[in-house]
């Protein structure tokens, strides 16, 4: 089973989303990481509440520290707004998404702690992609918002905070190119707040320079297999009427890199 539930989180301690939605279960093995600053304020209103190093800043160092906390264990990190939702199967009647009852809840974390004894890594598909009925999961997919490590035998030399944000696409195409696969749940999803938001470390951390920037060091870093361009400008969030980049990421491709590789060792 999962071991423990990470949820980092900044300037949010009356709105946790995350927290208020999981089941009575899963909220006792949830720990709320925090800024120093703001761990007395979190702890007089949270049970497990994680202070961060004195001036650790950014949410790329921020994960790499939960990971080190947590070494031999199934873990969970997951963002503070997420909704969890249920998307129904083919078969089924009923709407698209609802939200995941306690009986739901118990099977999506069995389903991940499943996943990570045949992977390091796995997540829920985001409710901002298309709604697959026909299938149950994706098979090396985009992990974002919330991720499960297996750090019994995740990797120890992944680089974790050469860029600033988008860690979770660096990280998972650092796998991915590894040869580590990735399952990604499609009837099991999240919903989070509207992206660029105001508030968590977007408020401290992703400004529209600093999201751009990482997006050309992962181009830089991956160049086979992500593709950046200019999305059209922001009609709401912090960005409101100011374009930014955004990227198409071969996930897939990314982990058949690594066969390729190997054989081309192998021929040689």
């Amino acid at each position: 089973m999962i071991d423990r539930i990470y949820i980092p989180s900044y300037g949010r301690p009356n709105k946790q989303i995350t927290w208020n939605n999981l089941s009575e279960k899963w909220k006792e093995k949830t720990t709320i990481v925090v800024d120093e600053s703001e761990y007395n304020e979190y702890s007089s209103l949270y049970p497990s509440v994680l202070s961060l190093p004195k001036g650790m800043k950014g949410i790329a160092p921020i994960r790499e520290w939960i990971v080190k906390q947590a070494t031999e264990e199934k873990i969970s990190m997951l963002d503070d707004d997420l909704n969890f939702v249920y998307t129904r199967r083919e078969d089924e009647d009923g709407q698209t998404n609802r939200k995941c009852n306690d009986d739901d809840m118990e099977k999506m974390f069995e389903l991940m702690s499943t996943w990570l004894d045949e992977v390091v890594f796995c997540g829920l598909d985001a409710t901002w992609s298309h709604p697959q009925f026909g299938i149950d999961y994706k098979f090396c997919g985009r992990v974002c918002s919330n991720v499960f490590y297996n750090t019994k035998t995740l990797p120890k030399d992944l680089e974790w905070t050469d860029l600033e944000v988008s860690e979770d696409y660096n990280i998972g195409l650092q796998l991915l190119t590894r040869g580590l696969p990735n399952y990604v749940s499609t009837r099991y999803r999240v919903s989070p707040v509207d992206n660029f938001s105001e508030g968590g470390c977007n408020a401290t951390t992703r400004t529209l320079e600093v999201h751009n920037d990482c997006w050309i060091k992962l181009q830089k870093k991956f160049p086979n297999f992500v593709k950046v361009y200019t999305k059209p400008e922001e009609k709401s969030g912090m960005w409101k009427g100011q374009e930014r980049l955004g990227g198409v990421v071969q996930w897939k491709k990314a982990y058949e890199s690594s066969k390729i590789s190997t054989l081309d060792q192998f021929m040689v």
